[in-house]
């Protein structure tokens, strides 16, 4: 089923009698349809359908939501450290190339990096090595 077509359902009786069954509340429909649409290819086939809504049923506890929280501090961490590595391995990089030109050794190309800073989706960033290549003639 098609976002479209989904959309149109709601306003068939028995679809809206059978969302108020499961406590779901027909003003986010077009939430939900992103929601069940778990491989966003912009269809929700059978699967997508009874899987979701088994989980959209109902109020969300407490618990829940402080569950989930708890998931997305620790994906923020994750992102942080990520970027660390990152960072650390763009320096290493950095490092050697320098090495490299100073020796003689290098070829007529050379890496620099410039420093990037900022922030995605609210969470704080450490700054982060974006490597450009550059002639270094």
């Amino acid at each position: 089923i098609t976002r479209e077509e989904f959309l149109a359902s709601m306003h068939r009786y028995e679809v809206r009698e059978f969302m108020m069954a499961l406590s779901i509340d027909l003003k986010d429909a077009d939430k939900m349809f992103t929601l069940l649409d778990r491989n966003m290819d912009g269809m929700v086939d059978i699967v997508e359908f009874v899987q979701g809504m088994e989980k959209l049923r109902g109020e969300a506890k407490s618990s829940d939501i402080h569950f989930l929280i708890m998931q997305c501090q620790l994906i923020a961490d994750a992102i942080r450290t990520l970027q660390g590595t990152a960072g650390s391995l763009a320096l290493e990089s950095l490092s050697l190339s320098e090495g490299m030109v100073a020796k003689g050794s290098a070829t007529s190309r050379g890496v620099h990096a410039k420093k990037v800073s900022g922030s995605a989706g609210g969470i704080a960033q450490d700054p982060c090595w974006d490597l450009a290549f550059c002639d270094l003639d």
